[in-house]
């Protein structure tokens, strides 16, 4: 132990800025899923009930958000007490702050699963530092949401299958298993990593055993999984028809009936949109540093394929599996592949150490952080920004900023949408924008979601999209643009067209 927690403490340093950026920027503005998820909580309080009678997602939501109740319950509140506390925005932001806490633990799991597969703590630092600075993980850490919980028990399952890999522990096949059920129960694609769990059960803790021993490892391996999964969501058995009828629905909501602006067509067109995501945004808010996270994991999976490759396989099953699932929906939420994340600061982890071991073996472990400062240093001083947008959302102006960005670029004609315009006349040194979208110098448009006519049909996961955008940064509105929030989209004027910015969308 007098060991282990020098090698333990860096992973404080990364963890203490996710939470410290996290809880700056909690108090953001309303989410879609929130106020469903808070309904299922007050009512189960009002009927006395247990359960959520809900479940469209498994338990672990619900669970997490009464959790967050427990400071009444101690203090001796009542049912009634305990009703009106859910309807009270603090509550929320208390919820908030609970799915922040329990996503940020991805940082330990990770940086503990790179010391288990014997990297380097600079290294392990350094995986901990991607997760810490990219600006999707930390929005969607802030969600009453459940995707972000589930990449951190993903996370952990990969941390217990580096523990039986390596180690020889079969408490590592049982941390694996473990992490798959409370994956699975918070988010049912979670399960993707049972398979993983099972494979490093039936191959063995890194010793020869007989085929009985072997099958007795599965089923152990199934029933920790299945259990922790039951613990979570006793409704699976309780009320079975209700928890099948919730499941199909949401089986039919994303391979069938898409979702408002996020409905894709899938294949491999959707696979191209999900490996640009990856590529360009989920490691870093840089698209450089993203790029170079990418290009550094191929490079730690190489090199990692020569060491230990039956662990580098076991690590790629579940976000493989869970890739290929996505690609076969017809609704595109980028929240749903945060559980690549670990595996791919992981492998860049190890390619920034493979390279810096490969330039000096005596300075390897300064060039891995040198080398890591430069995929993590975007990502701080943006997740600060971002945080304070939040916090000081009332002094924000984004007609005001929208102005000074036509006063730099003065040979950029902007066409104001009714409400951008109103906002801009009540500055007192309104910048010269135009109302007539025939006129034909224009180039771009300004608009608000007040401006469109159905905002639920304003496409989404439009990267690259938007020349500029106006507001608070608590969500990626390249990905979200349906969000309502006060922000002002700066996009060509084709664009603007064909999101039907100017005339009310046809029925489909």
């Amino acid at each position: 132990m007098r060991r282990l927690l020098p090698r333990l403490l860096p992973a404080l340093l990364p963890l203490a800025f996710l939470l410290w950026t996290g809880v700056r920027g909690v108090d953001f503005q309303k989410h879609w899923d929130e106020r469903q998820m808070v309904l299922v909580v007050r009512d189960s309080i009002e009927e006395g009930r247990r359960n959520p009678g809900w479940y469209h997602y498994p338990s672990m939501c619900f669970r997490l958000a009464r959790a967050a109740l427990w400071p009444k319950v101690l203090a001796g509140a009542s049912t009634d007490q305990l009703v009106e506390e859910t309807k009270k925005w603090r509550y929320r932001l208390r919820v908030r702050t609970v799915f922040l806490v329990v996503s940020a633990l991805a940082l330990l799991w990770v940086y503990g699963a790179l010391l288990a597969a014997g990297r380097s703590v600079a290294e392990a630092l350094l995986a901990a530092g991607i997760l810490a600075t990219s600006w999707q993980w930390t929005y969607h850490a802030r969600w009453f949401a459940p995707d972000a919980v589930t990449a951190q028990f993903g996370a952990l399952a990969l941390l217990g299958l580096a523990l039986a890999e390596v180690s020889g522990r079969r408490s590592g096949l049982w941390i694996a298993a473990l992490g798959a059920g409370l994956a699975t129960a918070t988010k049912y694609t979670g399960g993707v990593f049972l398979f993983p769990a099972l494979i490093a059960a039936w191959r063995g803790a890194g010793r020869d055993r007989t085929t009985g021993e072997r099958r007795r490892d599965v089923l152990a391996a199934l029933v920790l999984f299945g259990g922790t999964f039951l613990a979570v969501t006793p409704g699976a058995l309780v009320e079975t028809a209700r928890f099948l009828e919730d499941v199909r629905f949401e089986m039919t909501h994303y391979r069938e009936m898409g979702h408002y602006g996020h409905t894709v067509e899938p294949g491999l067109g959707l696979a191209a949109r999900m490996v640009r995501f990856v590529a360009r945004d989920l490691a870093s808010p840089s698209e450089a540093a993203s790029l170079a996270a990418v290009g550094l994991a191929l490079v730690g999976a190489l090199a990692f394929a020569r060491r230990r490759p039956r662990l580098l396989a076991l690590w790629l099953v579940g976000p493989t599996l869970l890739f290929l699932t996505l690609t076969s929906q017809r609704v595109l939420f980028v929240r749903n592949l945060l559980p690549l994340l670990p595996l791919l600061a992981i492998l860049a982890a190890i390619g920034v150490g493979t390279l810096a071991a490969r330039l000096s073996r005596r300075a390897g472990p300064a060039l891995v952080l040198a080398g890591g400062a430069l995929l993590v240093a975007p990502g701080v001083p943006f997740n600060l920004r971002a945080a304070e947008s939040i916090r000081r959302f009332d002094a924000l102006d984004p007609a005001r900023d929208l102005a000074a960005w036509m006063r730099a670029h003065p040979d950029r004609v902007v066409l104001a949408r009714p409400s951008v315009a109103d906002a801009l006349g009540r500055l007192e040194a309104p910048p010269p924008a135009r109302v007539d979208r025939h006129d034909p110098d224009v180039e771009l448009v300004a608009f608000t979601i007040d401006d469109h006519p159905a905002p639920g049909r304003l496409p989404s996961n439009v990267p690259g999209r938007t020349v500029a955008w106006f507001g608070p940064r608590d969500v990626d509105l390249e990905y979200y643009t349906a969000w309502l929030e006060p922000w002002i989209f700066l996009v060509p004027l084709e664009r603007a067209e064909s999101w039907n910015v100017f005339e009310r969308p046809k029925d489909d």
